[in-house]
């Protein structure tokens, strides 16, 4: 269905089955064939987080070389609920190696909605942040399941990482009550 779309600039995705991207998945079953979207600049993800390693989301993005804006809204996971914040500092993350290569050349803005610190959410925007050259503004929202003073551990650690791009901005935004980013 998805190479209907492909050369599309902008994609908005409800849901997507990102376990077709699973590396464990296509290491077993053999790789499922997914369009490049070479035009593709700009996309929004609602994403389902059932393993907090963002696996999923780091493959697919294999398949945006051009993008410039992520905006990704994770959905609840009412199976698997991962912890609010990630104690223990994160080892080294497996996807460095095969970073995408639209983070390290293109992506402009990254929105990171309904964060809530994990493991897998603080890698992904610390390896963002590192290796995004062109990064303009990284944005994360949270919401009030997160007190004040868990946001402003979130705000600290993720205010201690390295930035590749000198003009990189850090914005923390508040779910407004209706649960959309202000």
């Amino acid at each position: 269905m998805l190479e209907l779309v492909n050369n599309v600039k902008f994609l908005h995705m409800d849901s997507i089955d990102c376990s077709l991207l699973d590396p464990y998945r296509i290491e077993v079953l053999g790789p499922y064939v997914f369009p490049m979207f070479q035009n593709l600049t700009h996309i929004k993800l609602q994403y389902v987080n059932y393993n907090d390693d963002w696996s999923e989301v780091v493959e697919l993005l294999k398949y945006c070389p051009n993008l410039q804006v992520i905006v990704i809204d994770q959905q609840p996971n009412f199976y698997a609920y991962v912890s609010e914040l990630s104690e223990e500092e994160p080892e080294n993350w497996p996807y460095t190696p095969s970073f995408p290569e639209c983070i390290l050349l293109h992506l402009e803005e990254c929105y990171l909605n309904d964060y809530r610190g994990t493991k897998g959410e603080f890698q992904f925007a610390r390896h963002v942040m590192q290796n995004g050259r062109s990064l303009k503004k990284m944005t994360t929202c949270s919401g009030d399941f997160i007190n004040q003073q868990g946001r402003l551990e979130l705000i600290e650690k993720l205010s201690s990482c390295t930035r590749h791009s000198a003009t990189c901005e850090l914005y923390f935004e508040l779910q407004n009550r209706f649960g959309s980013c202000e």
